[in-house]
This record gives structure tokens, C-alpha cells and sequence, in this order.
């Protein structure tokens, strides 16, 4: 986001420097600011001063020192390139004073952000996203919940997940192609990893236990929606 914001700031200015668009714009920075160490060192001690220092930041601070860099940074990226619309960078970079937050307030960015907000527990913001989106991303913990593309893919890949990957010969190809998105998914958190499934597609009676049981020896754990959560 400080990588994307820096950029943003050079377009205001009037700096068009074309930008590869799958290349993270932090390495992207870091690329450009190569040649000039000290520039480079000053936005990368920036980046954890702004994440991970405990104070507060001060007009002074932030008018005096902050702002000055990062038209420095700017320029060392668009080399040969003059600013030219200087009122729109100081208007980018003109110091607002932090007001107070409703903790429980969502922020109005995000929009496909779920809150879950329990009386006993601290909020807990879940981001609604697409399987594409988060490929190459990391989250502590993922939750996937069933879609239907024709057929319901969760249930389709079942077999996978208990251990038993037989399909019908003319499910193959489908069956792959659900099985490799499945795996972006699914190897996106580092803590947790959940999938939210009908319970119908378990089956009933012997073959529900079965399949269950199947589940269980594969490692994972199964709760039902309105039952008693296990541990």
C-alpha cells in the first residue's frame, strides 16, 4: 500500500513513468531506487518506521522530513522527468491531523470486508475474494465456501480430500481443473484452513460416516453449522 501511495503521489505530480503492472510495486520501487543507495535505505528505514514504530507521527516530523523524501523518491524514479503540477503533490502531501476511530466502525474501503464482531471476542474483519485474487498471497487463515459452477466444486473434489481421488471418466477434466484451483486456495493461509460444505454432500446414513471417517484419517476436523464447535 506505502509502495502503491508513492506511485500514486508520482502521477498527481505529472511523472509518467510507465509501471509493469504484475510487478509488485514494492520491488518495482526498490528496482528503480537501485543506483541511488541512500535514497533507497531512507524509503526501506521509511516502510518500517510507518508499520512497526510505536509514536505517533508529528506535523513536524512528517512536513519537515517525510514529505521532503518522498518528492526525492518520486524524482529518482522518474529520472530526466520535472514535476509539474506541483499544487497537486502538496495537496497529497498536506498534513491531516489523525482523528479519533470507532473501533467497530468498518472502514468505508472495505467494501467486500465481513466483520464479525462478537461480544466476548475482538472483531474479526474477513475479506471476500475471488480464488484468482489471492493467488500469490498469504493469510494467516483462509476460509473457502462452496460455489457452484456447473456443479458444486467442493463436493466434486471430496474424493481429494479424503484420500481417494476417483472421478468418472468424464468428470476428468473438470475435475482437474477444480482440483488445481482448489489448490491456490488452499495453500494461501499459514495458520488455519477451513471449507464450508453442505453437509448433504457428505451423504446420509453409512456413507456419510464413512466418508467422515475418511475425512478424519486424512486430518481434518469437522464442525456443523449450529452445532457445538469442537477443538
Amino acid at each position: 500500500m506505502i509502495a502503491k501511495c508513492l506511485l500514486h503521489l508520482a502521477e498527481r505530480a505529472g511523472l509518467r513513468r510507465p509501471v509493469q503492472i504484475r510487478t509488485r510495486l514494492h520491488r518495482f520501487i526498490e528496482r528503480g531506487l537501485a543506483l541511488n543507495t541512500t535514497l533507497l535505505e531512507a524509503y526501506q528505514r521509511g516502510i518500517y518506521l510507518y508499520l512497526f514504530h510505536a509514536h505517533p507521527l508529528r506535523e513536524e516530523r512528517w512536513v519537515q522530513r517525510h514529505a521532503v523524501l518522498l518528492k526525492r523518491l518520486i524524482a529518482e524514479l522518474h529520472p530526466g522527468e520535472a514535476i509539474s503540477n506541483e499544487h497537486e503533490v502538496e495537496a497529497y502531501l498536506a498534513w491531516t491531523e489523525p482523528r479519533d476511530t470507532d473501533e467497530s466502525e468498518t472502514p468505508r474501503e472495505t467494501i467486500n470486508t465481513y466483520r464479525s464482531d462478537e461480544a466476548e471476542h475482538d472483531p474479526v474483519d474477513v475479506q471476500l475474494s475471488s480464488m484468482h485474487a489471492v493467488k500469490g498471497k498469504t493469510h494467516s487463515a483462509t476460509l473457502i465456501v462452496e460455489t457452484f459452477i456447473g456443479q458444486h466444486v467442493l463436493e466434486m473434489i471430496l474424493p481429494w480430500l479424503d484420500g481417494k481421488p476417483l472421478v468418472k471418466k468424464e468428470h476428468q477434466v473438470t475435475y482437474r481443473k477444480n482440483r488445481m484451483l482448489m489448490y491456490v486456495g488452499m495453500t494461501r493461509p499459514t495458520h488455519l484452513l477451513c471449507l464450508a460444505i453442505r453437509t448433504s454432500a457428505l451423504g446420509e446414513g453409512e456413507a456419510s460416516a464413512e466418508r467422515r471417517a475418511a475425512l478424519e484419517a486424512q486430518g481434518w476436523v469437522i464442525n456443523e453449522l449450529g452445532a457445538r464447535v469442537t477443538h
